[in-house]
């Protein structure tokens, strides 16, 4: 286990979060920015989030960056629990990387997100001393990415085309500059 600190003083990532900007569709991959803010309106993060909820095996991948330049790049899995109330209803839950238990919130703690099970922290009010008075930031907004979409039949037909006619340009070229025929270990790929 990981020592925390205040839980209202990290960062964290919601189920709600992500049902509220529309990730958690079935049957997609989707791809946005999410921006945390104080109340005060100061930006003080933001991460790109991809879901990918095509398989049975669902998963959220969080990709963000430290201010000290340090990217980290995290995929989270997602379970589905089916309600009690109705067979075709469920609800997603993270799969602590950590403590592998279902969580509804996940934090950022030592670069990784983990659910509140994996380390050791207090809300404020369970805290004698109070903590460390941080304003809680909260998710403030998103921007949904576009995806670029994979590259058609023809064009990587096209693209493997032209790497072969560099390639012969070369082995043309090394022939007339008196290289002589290229042995098989000489041959241009």
């Amino acid at each position: 286990m990981l020592n925390g600190g205040i839980m209202e003083d990290l960062l964290s990532v919601s189920i709600a979060d992500l049902k509220r900007v529309g990730l958690l569709k079935p049957n997609t991959i989707q791809t946005g920015a999410i921006y945390w803010t104080y109340p005060d309106g100061t930006h003080c993060g933001a991460m790109g989030i991809v879901t990918d909820t095509t398989f049975e095996i669902a998963s959220v991948r969080f990709v963000y960056e430290e201010p000290n330049g340090k990217v980290h790049d995290e995929r989270v899995l997602l379970r589905w629990k089916r309600s009690n109330l109705n067979d075709k209803q469920g609800f997603y839950y993270f799969g602590c990387p950590v403590s592998g238990r279902s969580c509804h919130n996940l934090y950022l703690v030592g670069g990784r997100w983990i659910s509140r099970y994996a380390f050791r922290a207090l809300y404020r009010s369970q805290n004698p001393s109070g903590g460390k008075k941080y304003p809680r930031a909260t998710i403030s907004e998103f921007k949904e990415i576009k995806p670029t979409p994979p590259p058609t039949p023809a064009e990587i037909a096209a693209k493997r085309q032209r790497e072969q006619n560099e390639d012969l340009a070369a082995a043309f070229t090394w022939i007339q500059n008196g290289g002589g025929a290229p042995t098989s270990k000489e041959t241009p790929k």
